[in-house]
């Protein structure tokens, strides 16, 4: 008969059955084939692609003289092969051919015995009976007659086919390939269960897809795939790979996007423009491209100037940050009214690997008038926006900054409480350069903004500001100072507030100093720094030791700190806030010259 559920019912009492629940088991993905096939001596069974667990049944017949079959009458010993997957739920229907009391058991220690509680061990019966189980324990065993002990066959428990594993090694992040050139995409692959792994490739991006290779079979990690990307420019395309074993399980894997460059790079503009004239002696000369390039390959090779006819002139080749402008700057200065021709070869590349050529040479020229630009920028202002400042928002540095002849860049060293790091600022409109950054340290930024021209000059100007904590009213917003010195610092009420000075060196007398009360802490400390704008800006005190209550000794080139004892004698000095009795706990600055000591 057929097994049902009910045939569980009279069971012999300490059999193994070893039955789970089947709603655990995973679900299939592979049809697993198992083949019987019968010799004339003995049963051999062909077993391949063994995947995830099923439900499976067998059609077993027992005599004592003949052993196992698969069919009346075609009992052999050794019996037919059997070979499952663990978690497979396995229904036997076992019919004894010659009325004797046959049953299995799956000799799992391998003692040839049937040991309830350690093997798997069926009812019995002299005609026909049905069981099921769930094997549970992998590897191969004998499975055997209760009746007849030598009467046997094999018994194999694999686990379930696993999906191979696969990696991308390239391309990657940042990756850009030069279209129309030949590029390894490198991989590994690897089954857990040792099957041979197949390997499909392809590709897609924004505009568009198509195959690569594949199927083929996988070597020994790295694997190298050699692609030519053709016919296509893309910022965001992905390498898509396809791991299938034996089994037909598969992992896909993609790379992140990255760039197919198959674009020739081109010059947009150049300082001084082609066929200028009365150009500037000390200007450098500077090619704008249409894309980052490859900085190596602005060498003097590629890029070159020369008076029109004559020998090459020496000079330095410099970029831009990100590598889309270059500057020939000569040694010396130009000569007057002269003609010079500029040349950029083919030897330029853009930053694509191994690179897009210029479709070059190209050649320009521009005459020289009889002056020389030694003037430097000049700074309109530079200020932190906005007037509060906190660390989970941006802040925004701007510069106004003019020259006579034209600004070609605008930078800044920022320095905060635990870094220091150079930014490149953007030109807006008019005078107006800025960068937009946040800061999440807390504490006192100091930052140094410089100004080029295109002769080289260089100019810099200081800015101070503050990063408060969201809701910290201890580290407000600086004031400006009155110019008239009609605002008062607040009065003092026992808390001594941290005094930050901003002092200008070089001169002992007269120099600017800006202090900034900050928060109230145990004692209020003094720094140094560079300031701008030199010079006495009225007579609004005397020695900063008057007012610190105590003498200060600071070297102004370098920060100094010491500790007053007490605050200032009149309890207010000119400065910024409100002339209210209230604590020293807002921010204000003001300046006077004093005698640095």
């Amino acid at each position: 008969m057929r097994f049902d559920a009910s045939a569980r019912v009279g069971m012999p009492r300490g059999y193994h059955l070893d039955r789970k629940d089947r709603s655990a088991r995973p679900s299939v993905a592979t049809v697993v084939t198992l083949v019987l096939a019968m010799t004339l001596g003995g049963f051999v069974t062909a077993v391949s692609g063994l995947g995830s667990a099923m439900d499976r049944h067998f059609a077993l017949y027992a005599t004592t003289i003949g052993g196992w079959g698969t069919g009346p009458g075609g009992e052999t010993n050794p019996g037919p092969a059997l070979a499952v997957v663990r978690g497979d739920h396995v229904s036997v229907d076992l019919t004894s051919e010659d009325g004797l009391d046959h049953g299995l058991f799956i000799d799992y220690n391998h003692n040839g015995l049937a040991d309830p509680g350690i093997d798997y061990i069926s009812p019995t019966t002299t005609s026909t009976t049905s069981f099921s189980f769930d094997p549970n324990q992998t590897g191969d065993f004998d499975y055997c007659d209760q009746l007849v002990l030598l009467n046997c066959g094999r018994w194999s428990t694999r686990d379930p086919n696993r999906a191979p594993t696969a990696t991308i090694e390239s391309p990657t992040t940042g990756t850009s390939w030069t279209g129309g050139v030949a590029h390894d995409i490198v991989f590994n692959v690897s089954d857990p269960d040792g099957d041979p792994v197949t390997v499909s490739l392809s590709y897609n991006y924004s505009g568009g897809q198509g195959t690569i290779a594949g199927p083929f079979l996988a070597g020994p990690n790295p694997n190298r795939y050699s692609w030519t990307p053709t016919g296509f420019h893309s910022p965001d395309t992905v390498v898509h790979l396809v791991a299938q074993d034996s089994g037909a399980l598969s992992t896909t894997v993609d790379t992140p996007a990255f760039e197919v460059d198959s674009t020739i790079p081109t010059i947009v503009s150049t300082t001084p423009a082609r066929g200028a004239t009365f150009v500037d002696r000390a200007i450098g000369i500077t090619v704008a491209w249409s894309e980052d390039m490859n900085a190596a390959s602005g060498n003097p090779d590629s890029f070159g100037v020369r008076v029109q006819g004559g020998p090459w002139i020496p000079g330095t080749v410099a970029w831009s940050i990100g590598n889309s402008e270059m500057t020939f700057r000569p040694t010396s200065l130009l000569s007057a009214s002269t003609t010079y021709e500029v040349v950029v070869n083919a030897t330029a590349r853009d930053s694509s690997d191994p690179g897009n050529a210029f479709d070059g040479p190209d050649m320009w020229t521009f005459a020289t008038g009889a002056g020389a630009d030694s003037n430097r920028p000049n700074f309109l202002g530079v200020s932190a926006d906005p007037p509060q400042r906190y660390s989970d928002t941006p802040v925004n540095l701007t510069a106004d900054v003019q020259d006579d002849v034209g600004v070609t860049g605008v930078s800044a060293n920022i320095t905060g409480p635990s870094f220091s790091e150079n930014v490149t600022m953007e030109y807006l409109s008019g005078t107006r350069w800025y960068v937009s950054q946040t800061f999440v340290e807390i504490g006192t930024y100091d930052a140094v903004v410089w100004a080029t021209d295109n002769a080289g000059n260089a100019a810099s100007q200081p800015l101070t500001f503050d990063i408060s904590p969201r809701g910290n009213p201890n580290i407000p917003d600086d004031q400006p100072a009155s110019p008239d010195g009609s605002d008062r610092l607040p009065r003092w009420s026992g808390n001594r507030p941290h005094l930050l000075v901003h002092g200008h060196g070089g001169e002992r007398d007269g120099g600017r100093i800006a202090l900034r009360a900050r928060v109230p802490g145990d004692g209020p400390s003094v720094s140094a720094f560079p300031a701008p704008d030199p010079g006495p800006m009225g007579d609004r005190g005397g020695h900063v030791g008057d007012h610190l209550g105590g003498p200060v000794w600071h070297d102004m080139a370098t920060q100094a700190r010491m500790n007053a004892p007490h605050p200032p004698k009149s309890g207010r000095r000119p400065g910024c806030g409100p002339s209210s009795s209230r604590s020293v706990s807002a921010s204000c600055s003001w300046a006077w010259p004093i005698s640095p000591g």
